[in-house]
């Protein structure tokens, strides 16, 4: 099951604008066979809505060739830290709904802590998948139509196996078809696809491809008559890791037991869902909780649980668990990775994080921003009703400007029904300057050739603090309100001419409405979840300052807007844009042109955000340097665009982009940057120009480490 669900998302993960550089052409035999099993694809997967399996387990993995890096990063490779390399075995309760909810509990386990990383994150996403349904893998991989399958994969017929060979009782012919790239891709796969003839459903499945720093090979057989032809009955699992001179291969095999399927009706198919098109299939979510003291190391209870008995070399690994033993850290060794690694406590109902005092992806750089140094800290709790509790702080150093800056979000989650959300932040931004500057900073920015640091413009800290609540009042229509609370404190003691005066306070209540047409969401237990919509998602947001409450010294009214969307191209090549603007009116006295959707955040959430929507080179002055702004920012991704053309590209690159973004204030008519990018699962990169009244500024990069 898992396997088809890999092998689909990743060919259509792929708008590849690529020519095919496979001399293998489609034959028509082949061709006819695959556009038959297509056709009938949209109702299978809305036939299967619910089962429950146990789902037992075991795998190994074989030290082929290492060194002393591999001693020291024996989590890469789902090794135990004391260098033993034992049998897991694992039993899991597998509960599927429609559309494409996997929760998975583990109930027993045996290998240790490192088993339990390697069963949810190598196996899992590989087990759970209804193949007819179209899904994706982690937000990468799409099963294409008809046209988008033709377009990048060729196919071979191979041969007709009679049923009784592949232990089918009905007897029936089974066509083996090889389906082959037309481009090399790790997004897409090669391998067999087992049609029975007639029905036309998906027998067997033999997948080949690369995903993350793993090769992989899966072939999973599904059952045969009428109620498990759509379920995965055994599965087996492959990968091989090479690395840095380290080499290992790991083997896994699945058996299923199911208690329960449910089907949509006794006669067949079922009501047709509001969406056809097979790219708009919701995610594939995956859920993993754990049993109490899920640890087992009685053999008698795995001899009773074991579907089949071990082999020989799995019975020697129960017996001898340090036969594969490898050099083991020193002391000092671990301290240090204790100081440089994120840490993470999980249990039943929530997760503690951090995320490591020395950790090197905690640093960035840049040539507007200079060099910054952050850390971040996690609570997260859920209740059995739904309910969530998160609270993420983060503490970061700006070495340009020598200044601490921190930020403690607080989030709960009171109606996972409707969105219902409550949000509490303090924190410190850029350092600001007030209105009285604005006229200034216009007169002196008219004259190309003066230099913003001569302008001396950074007179205030910035401190803030926001309440707000968010509820969905009607489909993917959302309403927020709340205070915004803010103080600014002059950053220098001594100004000549009578510039700074004197503390700032501002008091501002703020509503917000996000709206998105055609929302489509799921609901998952008591969650919901949105899913997509072909519409753009549009934001206003209005705030008004009030003189006189709790010290506030402004009055003002403040107006912002944007519209967004992602709209696919292909297969997973898209365009995304995001237009936005915004002003300040009835100025009637002091203020602080701090907007809301136009600002530079201090402290990024993760290295894992994205790449675009923002400029890069441009210096945070300018973010409060106007009292009116538009902006626009565009991004073009695809899968192949230009790597394509050279001959030794690295075949392990996910998606290329290009970006455009503009930007439009009073105080900089025209800046304009431009950008190409690629990354994959673990490093995504840019490089940037930038355009000052179009004419060329500077010239900057950005990379974002996923490990």
């Amino acid at each position: 099951m898992k396997i088809l669900r890999f092998f689909f998302l990743l060919l259509c993960a792929c708008p590849l604008v690529c020519t095919s550089v496979c001399a293998q052409k489609s034959d028509a035999k082949a061709d006819s066979i695959i556009r038959r099993m297509l056709a009938l694809r949209p109702d299978y997967g809305r036939l299967l809505q619910n089962y429950q399996a146990e789902v037992y387990l075991k795998g190994y993995t074989k030290i082929l060739t290492h060194n002393k890096l591999y001693s020291y990063a024996p989590s890469l490779l789902y090794l135990d830290r004391r260098g033993k390399n034992p049998l897991i075995e694992c039993l899991l309760d597998v509960h599927y709904r429609s559309p494409n909810i996997f929760t998975s509990k583990i109930k027993a386990i045996r290998g240790g802590q490192m088993a339990n990383d390697d069963v949810n994150n190598r196996n899992l996403p590989f087990l759970n998948v209804n193949i007819y349904n179209p899904s994706v893998f982690d937000n990468q991989i799409l099963i294409p139509d008809e046209k988008q399958l033709f377009d990048y994969y060729d196919f071979k017929y191979i041969e007709g196996i009679a049923g009784q060979a592949r232990n089918d009782s009905s007897g029936g012919l089974i066509h083996q078809i090889e389906f082959i790239p037309k481009t090399r891709s790790q997004r897409l796969l090669s391998g067999y696809f087992y049609i029975v003839d007639g029905s036309w459903n998906i027998s067997r499945v033999d997948i080949g491809g690369r995903w993350e720093f793993y090769n992989f090979r899966v072939q999973t057989t599904y059952g045969t008559d009428t109620t498990d032809f759509l379920l995965p009955l055994h599965s087996d699992i492959a990968f091989g890791f090479k690395l840095f001179g380290n080499h290992t291969k790991s083997y896994y095999s699945a058996y299923y037991d199911y208690q329960s399927a449910e089907y949509a009706d006794a006669g067949g198919l079922p009501v047709k869902p509001p969406t056809t098109k097979a790219n708009d299939a919701p995610a594939t979510r995956f859920d993993t909780t754990f049993a109490a003291g899920p640890y087992a190391r009685d053999s008698l209870f795995w001899e009773e649980k074991r579907p089949v008995p071990l082999s020989d070399y799995e019975q020697s690994l129960v017996e001898r668990p340090d036969s594969s033993r490898i050099q083991k850290p020193s002391v000092f060794w671990n301290i240090a990775a204790t100081l440089v690694s994120p840490h993470g406590i999980s249990y039943e109902s929530g997760e503690v994080t951090y995320s490591g005092l020395l950790n090197p992806l905690k640093f960035s750089y840049s040539r507007a921003r200079g060099g910054l140094y952050w850390q971040e800290f996690g609570f997260f709790h859920r209740h059995h009703q739904g309910q969530e509790f998160l609270f993420q702080p983060s503490i970061g150093y700006m070495f340009r400007e020598k200044k601490l800056y921190f930020k403690t979000p607080l989030r709960w989650l009171f109606q996972p029904k409707r969105q219902g959300r409550f949000y509490a932040t303090m924190g410190n931004r850029e350092q600001s300057y007030n209105s009285t500057f604005l006229d200034q900073l216009k007169r002196e920015k008219a004259d190309p050739a003066v230099n913003i640091d001569s302008l001396n413009l950074e007179y205030y800290r910035h401190y803030y603090s926001e309440l707000s609540a968010q509820y969905e009042i009607a489909g993917g229509l959302l309403v927020s309100g709340g205070i915004n609370y803010d103080w600014y404190v002059p950053a220098k003691k001594h100004i000549t001419e009578g510039l700074v005066i004197d503390n700032y306070y501002n008091f501002a209540p703020v509503i917000r409405l996000q709206w998105t047409p055609g929302q489509y969401y799921r609901m998952n237990e008591e969650d919901e979840e949105y899913l997509r919509s072909h519409y753009p998602t549009v934001q206003l947001e209005y705030a008004q300052g009030i003189k006189g409450v709790l010290r506030g010294k402004s009055h003002y009214k403040r107006l912002e807007g944007a519209v967004q969307q992602k709209i696919p191209t292909g297969l997973l090549s898209s365009l995304q844009y995001y237009v936005g603007g915004g002003f300040f009116a009835d100025t009637q006295s002091t203020y602080f042109a701090d907007f809301q959707l136009f600002q530079q955040q201090n402290i990024p959430q993760s290295w894992s955000d994205p790449i675009g929507g923002t400029f890069h080179a441009l210096r945070s002055e300018w973010y409060h340097a106007a009292d009116s702004y538009v902006q626009a920012h565009f991004m073009y991704e695809s899968p192949l665009l230009f790597l394509k053309l050279f001959k030794y590209a690295p075949k392990d690159i996910l998606n290329e982009r290009l970006y455009f973004s503009q930007l439009y204030t009073p105080a900089q008519p025209s800046y304009t940057e431009i950008g190409y990018g690629f990354g994959n699962f673990f490093l995504n990169t840019g490089i940037f120009a930038a355009f000052d009244r179009w004419k060329f500024d500077s010239i900057g990069g950005k990379f974002v480490v996923n490990f």
